[in-house]
């Protein structure tokens, strides 16, 4: 793995929002974010679903750990996000795509490229690759283009990734929706982090 790159003052890219984000959490109430973000608490242990596992989160000595592996920073800094901004409100069950993220646009070209040509490219000669690495991931089917799976990257924060298959006159696509509740709970920024994550797991899953 490759080390977490350093700003000038010696100091990792992710660290500012790292401190951050658990300086917030240290003061919140952990009953009160268990409850809006849908995760376990035990003593002052989070237990946040994230796929087919779980993030193990210590706010007292700002601990985060999948598998007894310590979380890459810029997903701590996403799980700490969401669970900072979950409140009361459900899943709308209504379909975000990020372009209608506020502020989606701006970063679209960019999205398109990390994360939509890439998933298209990696499953569109072959979507029902997509679906069984999914499933593994504990995803569920969708009937959506020729292959889509439902993933619950984290317990309000459900990412289905969609694919079309490609031929000799037509090339593949690949499209990607949130649920409208993840505008209220990330930042348009993370949304993008998100999706990177999501094609991350997928094809490591694959291989």
């Amino acid at each position: 793995m490759n080390p977490m790159p350093e700003t000038k003052d010696g100091r990792g890219k992710y660290d500012d929002a790292l401190d951050l984000a658990w300086d917030s959490l240290s003061h919140s109430d952990l009953r009160d974010i268990a409850r809006v973000s849908l995760c376990g608490l035990q003593e002052d242990e989070l237990d946040l679903r994230h796929l087919s596992t779980s993030f193990r989160i210590r706010p007292a000595d700002r601990t985060m750990f999948e598998d007894g592996v310590q979380v890459q920073p810029h997903l701590q800094v996403l799980a700490l996000h969401y669970l900072l901004g979950c409140d009361d409100r459900p899943l709308t069950g209504r379909p975000m795509s990020f372009a209608q993220a506020p502020g989606g646009p701006v970063y679209l070209e960019a999205f398109n490229k990390r994360v939509l040509d890439r998933l298209a490219e990696e499953y569109g000669s072959d979507p029902g690759r997509m679906l069984r690495a999914g499933e593994v991931l504990h995803g569920v089917r969708v009937p959506l283009g020729d292959a889509g799976i439902r993933l619950l990257v984290f317990p309000k924060m459900p990412v289905t990734a969609i694919i079309w298959k490609g031929d000799e006159e037509i090339p593949a696509n690949a499209s990607m929706l949130f649920d409208e509740l993840a505008a209220s709970i990330l930042p348009t920024e993370d949304l993008a982090v998100l999706g990177s994550h999501v094609l991350q797991r997928l094809r490591s899953t694959s291989k």
